[in-house]
């Protein structure tokens, strides 16, 4: 299984862990919980970015070139 499969597998075994726990949450409240632990996730060190966060990945990957000219 591959490391994205097995992130999927982690998010969708939340989801059902949230829904165990709380069977009567609306399509809302789950949307709200479930963006709260992917923002937990994209804030956690990652050993395939050397230690940098999902979210540093992202902010220098999408920052313009403006910033890094001398």
């Amino acid at each position: 299984m591959s490391s994205v499969s097995k992130q999927h597998a982690q998010v969708f075994d939340d989801v059902d862990a949230m829904l165990a726990m709380n069977p009567n949450l609306s399509l809302d409240e789950l949307n709200a919980a479930l963006q709260h632990k992917v923002q937990d996730r994209n804030n956690q060190p990652h050993p395939d970015f050397c230690g940098v966060t999902p979210t540093q990945m992202a902010n220098w990957f999408y920052a313009p070139l403006i910033n890094y000219s001398g």
